[in-house]
């Protein structure tokens, strides 16, 4: 039996397909090759050593299928994964170097696709800078109502990613945080 084919990927504005992935991150097991912004299915991190705690199938980054939400997820987590990249000093985007990791990263991918799935139960439009300060407090709303409170913080850094990161993202207007000094 064969899989259905995916749905072309379409090209990011900001970075290559070219681009390794884990490259940068500490643990990089030398001689070893891992996946480049251009995979699309998903990102595994066999090339960086894995805490013996952390089971293989939790060491990478999975990707939604719908062509537009994989482009995001995939801008967002390569930003987290290259906090120093020079398309964010560009942008005016200065993150901490390390500051995110693997696990990090496929959670965030986790959670945005959350947010894609909710987004498209409620209708919402594909442009994110129409979506209103109710519209992502409804998400969380509604995250709130299935999941543990640490959890909810976690898919509110997701958005928070998305919406600092937005300047560099492809198609994505640069978006104000809904919730700011809180």
């Amino acid at each position: 039996m064969t899989s259905p084919a995916r749905p072309l990927a379409l090209k990011s504005a900001t970075f290559a397909d070219h681009e390794p992935v884990c490259a940068d991150l500490p643990g990089h097991i030398p001689g070893e090759i891992g996946p480049t912004f251009g995979r699309t299915d998903m990102w595994p991190a066999d090339n960086v050593r894995r805490p013996a705690n952390t089971v293989k199938a939790a060491w990478r980054c999975d990707l939604p299928g719908d062509p537009m939400w994989n482009l995001l997820v995939r801008e967002v987590a390569f930003c987290m994964l290259h906090p120093t990249h020079s398309a964010l000093q560009k942008a005016g985007i200065f993150l901490p170097p390390g500051k995110w990791g693997v696990r990090s990263t496929g959670q965030c991918c986790f959670y945005l696709a959350l947010l894609r799935t909710w987004a498209r139960e409620q209708e919402m439009p594909d442009d994110l800078g129409l979506w209103e300060v109710a519209d992502w407090q409804a998400f969380i709303d509604s995250r709130s109502e299935q999941t543990e409170p640490s959890t909810v913080r976690k898919v509110v850094s997701a958005v928070r990613h998305l919406i600092t990161l937005s300047p560099v993202l492809t198609g994505v207007p640069t978006l104000e945080d809904p919730w700011p000094g809180k």
